[in-house]
């Protein structure tokens, strides 16, 4: 529900001005309850359209993951109608430049961790890709526009996802090359090994669960470990392939001795900072066979500038062929 208090004063023939005191606006978004204290001035007399922002976690913007981050809805404004539109519903596809993902009945929406990955993992021409726990399928379809050669497998082991992600697919540009495959990690297989193999993977262990179960399943381990993830890897990776995944710090500071004992070397290191005076808050790391030549361990990725909603030239660079406002 939205609360407006307005006040107009008027002086004479001049331009007539009406000011938005204090607006509260709240919209109950799920999990999510928006709220947000906004000022406004409106010209009556001729239409303007303007924006504020909403505080959002899981939302159609850049850092979405990452603490702080926020989304944005419009306010139409005009002589005789006063109306503010409605935030995105979940029912509403996310739109990137080439390709739409529609969501509502997957339990981990698009956020920052997936487009950060499919943006940043590369191998060269990669001729077959597999993405680990694709739900909605954005990492996929990223893949899928960056590497317009590469055949591309996704499993997912929650049937709503997976079903979404094989729409998303369908309606893609690149439908004749992308599959969806309903099944555990720990059980599927392959006549061939893949040059990338990418996943987001699910990283909550020993923590408070929600009450949503798909969502349960989605983001914590017991879904499928790191030791599974690994495993997997092993499994189905060529020999000269690449294993691209993010994780939180401390999280992947552990995957990285997990991945060493079971042969795998890290050759790129990406800290991710939401902003450049607070910690980091995920890495990206990418794992080969092969002894790396040199390690990379000082990459930095900092989303955003130290004034709010600003995005560094670097985060624009890394995303701009995916994001709509870039």
């Amino acid at each position: 529900m939205y609360a407006q208090k307005v006040q107009a004063s008027r002086r004479g023939r001049s331009r007539k001005w009406l000011r938005i005191a204090d607006q509260e606006c709240c919209h109950q978004f799920g999990e999510l309850t928006v709220a947000k204290r906004v000022q406004s001035r409106i010209a009556v007399g001729r239409t303007e359209r303007s924006e504020f922002r909403r505080d959002s976690r899981e939302d159609d913007v850049p850092g979405s993951d990452l603490p702080g981050l926020t989304g944005v809805f419009t306010v139409f404004k005009s002589k005789k109608r006063l109306s503010i539109s409605s935030p995105r519903k979940m029912s509403d596809p996310f739109r990137f430049k080439q390709f739409s993902i529609h969501q509502d009945r997957c339990a981990m929406k698009v956020g920052t961790d997936g487009i950060l990955l499919g943006a940043w993992a590369t191998a060269e021409t990669p001729s077959r890709i597999l993405d680990i726990g694709t739900g909605t399928g954005l990492v996929a379809l990223m893949l899928a526009q960056r590497f317009p050669a590469a055949m591309i497998d996704a499993v997912e082991a929650n049937s709503d996802a997976c079903g979404q992600a094989a729409g998303n697919f369908q309606v893609s540009p690149w439908a004749d090359r992308l599959t969806a495959v309903y099944c555990r990690i720990q059980e599927f297989e392959s006549a061939a090994t893949y040059s990338l193999i990418v996943s987001n993977p699910p990283w909550f262990h020993d923590s408070m669960k929600p009450d949503d179960q798909a969502r349960d399943t989605a983001r914590h381990t017991d879904s499928m470990s790191p030791a599974d993830l690994i495993s997997a890897v092993a499994r189905l990776m060529a020999n000269d392939g690449v294993f691209t995944t993010i994780l939180p710090v401390v999280e992947g500071q552990s995957f990285l001795g997990l991945a060493a004992q079971s042969g795998f070397h890290c050759h790129r290191c990406c800290e991710v900072l939401p902003l450049a005076n607070v910690p980091a808050k995920r890495l990206l790391l990418e794992f080969t066979r092969q002894s790396p030549k040199p390690f990379i361990s000082n990459e930095r990725l900092i989303v955003e500038t130290n004034q709010r909603h600003y995005y560094t030239p670097e985060f624009m660079q890394l995303t701009i062929e995916f994001y709509l406002r870039f």
